[in-house]
């Protein structure tokens, strides 16, 4: 999930999926508002028109929440908004340890991955596991969203800040 701006990020995770596809038949669904074309990965995608009432549809439907990032100064100010989503749909998450995302992804549970190899590793790893594990996957990282990040959390800080 993304917006156009975003899309490229993705480019990185060509290489492995294409090579994954060929042992697990996968699909890449991008919910987004973009149309840019991912190539060779094309073949494999799905494309989502991002709207307000049916993006958390899309995502409860998924296997699973991607979040490539490269490591640059933009992406490392990023919020992990993202991983929280998709931890919040109760999706199994990987996610790139840059900025924030390092921590939230030890409080999700997720895996990490910072290059192609570590990005099919984890992919395969997370597709080896049964339904069970990956459910539970998704579980921790539902888990995670709630007790680090959802309102209940930060009531208390919330109220303190606007003096209530």
């Amino acid at each position: 999930m993304g917006s156009p701006a975003t899309e490229p990020f993705l480019d990185a995770l060509a290489g492995p999926l294409m090579r994954l596809n060929q042992e697990i038949p996968l699909r890449l669904r991008i919910i987004s508002r973009g149309r840019r074309s991912f190539g060779a990965l094309d073949e494999i995608v799905d494309r989502v028109d991002w709207q307000a009432d049916t993006f958390g549809s899309q995502l409860a439907d998924a296997d699973a929440g991607l979040m490539p990032l490269p490591d640059t100064q933009f992406t490392r100010g990023k919020c992990a908004y993202k991983l929280l989503q998709y931890g919040a749909a109760a999706l199994p998450v990987i996610g790139s340890p840059v900025g924030v995302n390092r921590n939230v992804l030890g409080q999700l549970g997720g895996l990490s991955a910072s290059n192609a190899d570590e990005w099919e590793s984890a992919i395969r790893s997370l597709f080896a596991s049964t339904s069970a594990e990956r459910r539970g996957m998704g579980e921790q990282a539902r888990f995670g969203v709630d007790r680090g990040f959802s309102f209940r959390a930060w009531a208390p800080q919330w109220a303190a800040a606007v003096r209530l």
